[in-house]
């Protein structure tokens, strides 16, 4: 046990589709306020849309303060790319690890840290020398080392679907697969076919973020699976033979499965304690495409071994 109590001082109750009689009724027996959405949590407003610019105003106000404060005038370049890194990427961070930043967001941050990089010795706007993506990439590649504030965001978002993936027992993982279900499943398809209109905008940003960033990046393609007979590996989009996704080896073929959203468990069964592979519900039979797909699929699933229970492992 953590000893962690709760601190029944600051606690408010608020109701989501409930009457204002539940409310009252639960305020008398909890003896707490009632309070409404959206309220503020750590800094990070909760129940208000992270697409409307007013929950970002007061993150852009505090980058200005903090930005006025600093007086990097009396600092070389060197120390202004350090206090970037350090207070100007780390103030945005709690925020940026729970809600996808629009790309007006985006621009505005990037405004702030480039104006800071860049004023001259009287604090004042100075000529941009060279364009913020290259300032942005690593040292190694000629840049100086500045975070991109956009990375970072989608990066942090991708945490949550590493934890989701992997952290089976944790109370927040059951509230969410009870909302959601076959989140691992969802999560390697990562497109709007795995999507609902009831879904909220939080999750539909986490399933998607992938689409913000260039398309040399997949957070799928980076997972390699160990797959058990469960649901939680996807037939199409995972890497769990070959270091490959099936997407990417057989582009040809997406196209005329019958099922994207599938998992591997949808391919086959076991018949006397022995797996057996039938892609009959999968891919159509008679496409000369699907054909050539289905000639080459067997040495390759033949080599495939399923475990108890699905293993994840980044690369």
């Amino acid at each position: 046990m953590s000893g962690l109590r709760i601190n029944f001082n600051k606690s408010r109750i608020y109701g989501v589709h409930v009457t204002q009689w539940l409310m009252e009724a639960a305020s008398n027996l909890l003896s707490r306020d009632i309070d409404y959405l959206p309220f503020k949590n750590l800094g990070v407003s909760v129940g208000k849309s992270p697409r409307k610019l007013s929950l970002w105003k007061g993150l852009i106000s505090n980058l200005k303060n903090k930005l006025s404060a600093l007086k990097g005038r009396y600092l070389n370049m060197a120390g202004r790319v350090v206090l970037i890194n350090v207070v100007l990427n780390a103030i945005p961070i709690y925020t940026l690890s729970f809600y996808k930043a629009s790309s007006k967001v985006i621009q505005e941050i990037r405004h702030i840290q480039s104006n800071y990089l860049w004023q001259g010795r009287d604090g004042n706007y100075s000529t941009h020398w060279i364009r913020w993506s290259t300032v942005c990439l690593s040292k190694e590649k000629g840049g100086l080392g500045i975070k991109d504030v956009k990375t970072l965001n989608i990066a942090l978002l991708n945490k949550w679907k590493w934890r989701i993936i992997n952290e089976k027992e944790v109370v927040w993982r059951d509230i969410i697969s009870h909302r959601y279900a076959n989140l691992v499943l969802k999560i390697f398809v990562g497109d709007k076919s795995v999507l609902s209109k009831k879904d909220s905008i939080w999750w539909r940003d986490l399933i998607l973020s992938d689409d913000s960033v260039n398309s040399n990046f997949c957070f799928a393609g980076g997972v390699v699976s160990k797959v058990a007979n469960r649901r939680g590996t996807s037939f199409w989009f995972s890497n769990w033979m070959c270091q490959q996704s099936l997407k990417d080896a057989f582009p040809e073929v997406i196209p005329l499965a019958l099922i994207n959203y599938c998992s591997v468990e949808d391919a086959g069964n076991w018949q006397d304690d022995e797996w057996h592979w039938n892609l009959d519900g999968i891919v159509e039979s008679h496409n000369p495409v699907v054909q050539n797909f289905r000639g080459e699929i067997p040495a390759l699933l033949n080599d495939v071994i399923l475990i108890r229970e699905d293993e994840y492992s980044y690369v």
